[in-house]
């Protein structure tokens, strides 16, 4: 399954969803900071994963 959600907000706003997101997890969901600083390095603005 393939899904993608677009969230737009100041800087601040959004890392305290991300924060928020994170931290209320089901069981069997995790963020993936590895991914995320993989796409850092080549692509122009910000990307999350959770999977």
């Amino acid at each position: 399954m393939y899904a993608e959600l677009t969230i737009r907000g100041s800087k601040q706003a959004l890392d305290h969803f991300l924060n928020a997101l994170e931290a209320g997890l089901n069981r069997g969901w995790s963020r993936n900071h590895a991914l995320e600083a993989e796409f850092r390095d080549g692509m122009i603005g910000v990307t999350y994963c959770f999977a």
